[in-house]
């Protein structure tokens, strides 16, 4: 769920169906905050979802460390985002399709320190969803020809928060947007339906209420898998236990029809 409409309808983004999304706003506008609805809502209701957040500003997203995968810092950013693009093509070929959502924030000052990744983000944003590769990404600006390719893909669910200008809804949305939004959006969904959504402030209270129940739930999960593999490891060590017997049967008897022969055998041999 990403927020509410005007009726106060629930507005779903459906990975399966509308599989990426691309956000625009000014500074403060909402986006980190629509960012942190998302993550909650995936770590609460996709327990299988591997998240992983770039945060070239190392601020917005750390208290989400221990129960996502937080990449900081512009160099190693930029890294993850072409060893995503190998991991595509590697899933192309062992048939992975464990599910990965990736939150790329404020891809503008990664564009601006290295534009090659442009291309990488183009190719995760056109096929990534066929192995499951799923990416959000923010800017606060369309002021490059990078973005505009980048943030007027027709295929590709938008939100856009206050911009500056009626000239930058009109290249991202393809629509001119007249009403104050404060810090609402308007979301263009995939069947191109324009419509105001309201996103939930959501406080670092439940952020922390949410976190402690999901790394409980791993926890418990992880142990029962390693209660499974003790189990496994037990029944494996029976297993060879029983074919060692098997072998050591079957080298002092297995010449000789049964018992009583092997003892006549060897009392005439001594």
């Amino acid at each position: 769920a990403l927020g509410l409409d005007e009726e106060d309808r629930v507005i779903i983004f459906d990975f399966d169906k509308d599989k990426n999304l691309l956000v625009t706003g000014t500074s403060g506008s909402g986006k980190t905050n629509l960012f942190r609805n998302i993550i909650m809502n995936v770590l609460i209701n996709y327990t299988d979802t591997k998240i992983i957040i770039l945060d070239t500003q190392s601020i917005n997203y750390n208290d989400f460390a221990n129960v996502c995968e937080v990449v900081n810092g512009k160099d190693d950013v930029i890294k993850k985002i072409k060893l995503l693009r190998r991991e595509f093509e590697e899933r192309v070929k062992n048939g992975n399709r464990e599910r990965i959502l990736v939150f790329i924030d404020e891809i503008y000052e990664i564009l601006e320190m290295d534009n090659s990744v442009d291309e990488d983000i183009n190719y995760l944003l056109s096929l990534g969803d066929k192995c499951n590769i799923h990416l959000i990404v923010s800017t606060d600006t369309l002021s490059n020809d990078d973005m505009v390719r980048i943030f007027t893909n027709n295929n590709t669910c938008k939100i856009s928060f206050y911009m500056t200008t009626r000239g930058e809804y009109n290249i991202f949305l393809s629509n001119i947007v007249n009403e104050s939004l404060n810090n609402d959006g308007m979301y263009l969904d995939s069947d191109k339906n324009l419509s105001r959504v309201i996103i939930p402030l959501i406080g670092d209270d439940e952020i922390e209420r949410v976190k402690k129940g999901v790394v409980l739930m791993r926890r418990k999960r992880d142990g029962i898998d390693k209660e499974k593999k003790r189990d496994n490891i037990f029944t494996i060590i029976l297993s060879i236990c029983d074919v060692i017997a098997v072998i050591v049967l079957f080298l002092l008897y297995g010449p000789y029809n049964n018992f009583r022969d092997w003892l006549v055998t060897t009392a005439m041999s001594t």
